[in-house]
């Protein structure tokens, strides 16, 4: 009963830990769409285990704020096109050798299988 019990509180704590996150980069993004002016950069941060970029934005405070994890890069980035923030040539550049890389690597895996399903077909 213990056990149930401990798991349950760091269920509880992880969830809120997680909201809790997402408001504040919500809360963050949204200061910043309603006034541009307030950010001084956008840029993005390369994870170093997985090496997918997270988007940061520099407040002209000095403030540093995440704004996207990397699998909500596309949809944040967009928002922020539309009131006129944009990445850095450098940031975009490695964002797209990112992409590039990433899709190359995926390819190969990907014709493997089908090479397999269509041999074994």
């Amino acid at each position: 009963m213990e056990l149930i019990g401990a798991v349950a509180i760091v269920v509880v704590v992880l969830a809120g830990a997680y909201l809790a996150g997402k408001c504040k980069k919500q809360d963050g993004l949204a200061r910043i769409e309603a006034d541009p002016t307030l950010a001084a950069r956008v840029y993005l941060r390369a994870d170093a285990e997985t090496g997918a970029f997270w988007l940061h934005a520099e407040m002209r405070t000095g403030k540093k704020l995440r704004l996207a994890a990397p699998w909500d890069l596309d949809a944040t980035l967009a928002r922020l096109a539309a009131v006129e923030l944009h990445l850095s040539e450098d940031d975009q550049a490695a964002l797209t050798a990112s992409r590039v890389a990433s899709a190359s690597a995926a390819e190969p895996q990907s014709r493997r299988a089908e090479g397999f399903t269509a041999a074994h077909a």
